[in-house]
């Protein structure tokens, strides 16, 4: 009960919002601040505090040090950028300076009717569903350099939007099998920053041109 799964919308709706376009009719019964933070095709920028903690076995900081996740803290200050050019979505999430990103994408054939998410050489195919009010994003497929992969190796995620008393927060868990947890976060976004004005802003080799405060361009 209460659990709903989007049906994506068809090319009529191919202007409107990443998450929007594929949760579908299931998009209405998130709450206004998950809402306010996926409903756009504009770039915006967010910041807000955060919780993070990392797995402790040599493993599991390997791996956590590898994707350039942020060191354990128990109040950091936290800001994610949302680059959005045609269709796609580049996260890029700032925790006190250290930083890491993905890049999401409505998928395809085998990830039809799901959210791509890429982390350098992985890609993984997540469901969006709505759980009373709350959207999480359990993974269903996932591929190195495009070679699909077992799915019980994948990463176990426990993460979840939500809104409490009309701000966005964020729960993220993200644990592998035989290793237990890698990261985890969670906190809140509230406060818009302002983008730059016709300025580049690189980004590991990924340069955005911004004018007026919108994504002009992706090189």
């Amino acid at each position: 009960l209460g659990i709903v799964h989007g049906v994506s919308y068809d090319a009529a709706g191919s202007k409107r919002g990443l998450y929007r376009r594929i949760l579908g009719n299931a998009w209405l019964d998130l709450p206004p601040s998950v809402l306010r933070i996926h409903d756009d095709t504009e770039t915006r920028k967010w910041r807000g505090r955060a919780k993070v903690s990392r797995g402790d076995n040599l493993l599991a900081r390997f791996i956590g040090s590898l994707f350039r996740f942020p060191p354990a803290s128990d109040d950091v200050a936290v800001t994610v950028e949302f680059r959005r050019h045609n269709g796609r979505e580049k996260w890029i999430r700032n925790f006190s300076g250290k930083r890491f990103s993905s890049v999401q994408w409505q998928g395809r054939d085998r990830y039809d009717g799901l959210l791509c998410e890429r982390f350098g050489p992985f890609t993984f195919g997540i469901a969006l569903v709505v759980d009373n009010g709350r959207l999480r994003v359990p993974i269903r497929r996932w591929s190195i350099l495009g070679i699909p992969l077992p799915l019980w190796l994948a990463p176990r995620s426990n993460t979840c939007e939500f809104d409490d008393g009309g701000t966005f927060r964020f729960h993220i868990d993200v644990r592998l099998p035989l290793i237990g947890q890698v990261v985890g976060y969670s906190g809140y976004i509230d406060e818009e920053v302002p983008l730059p004005s016709a300025t580049f802003v690189p980004d590991h080799g990924f340069n955005a041109r911004y004018r007026n405060g919108r994504l002009t361009s992706i090189r």
